[in-house]
């Protein structure tokens, strides 16, 4: 998410914020070992997902600095794009 411009001045330190989403949703049923945490969940073909997806603030939240997520990029697999109401969705939990 891109939300401005530094000063000119000032070289910005970039760091994105990962969250990550699973489909092992058991966890996140009533009673499930997860089900407690701070989390949303997606049905299938909602938001463009092809599965039933989770995403846990929790435990799947963390930031990096840009030139570390940089060197993983390639490592990583896209699944699917959320929407633009999912990716709005996902930052209000995530703000919360």
């Amino acid at each position: 998410m891109y939300l401005g411009c530094p000063n000119s001045m000032i070289t910005p330190q970039i760091e994105y914020f990962l969250v990550t989403g699973t489909s092992l949703i058991q966890y996140y049923e009533p009673n499930g070992e997860r089900c407690h945490s701070q989390h949303i969940r997606f049905n299938a073909n909602e938001h463009n997902l092809p599965l039933d997806t989770v995403f846990d603030i929790d435990i799947g939240f963390d930031h990096f600095p840009e030139d570390t997520v940089s060197l993983q990029c390639r490592n990583m697999k896209i699944m699917s794009h959320l929407s633009e109401e999912g990716l709005g969705t996902l930052f209000g939990c995530i703000v919360n």
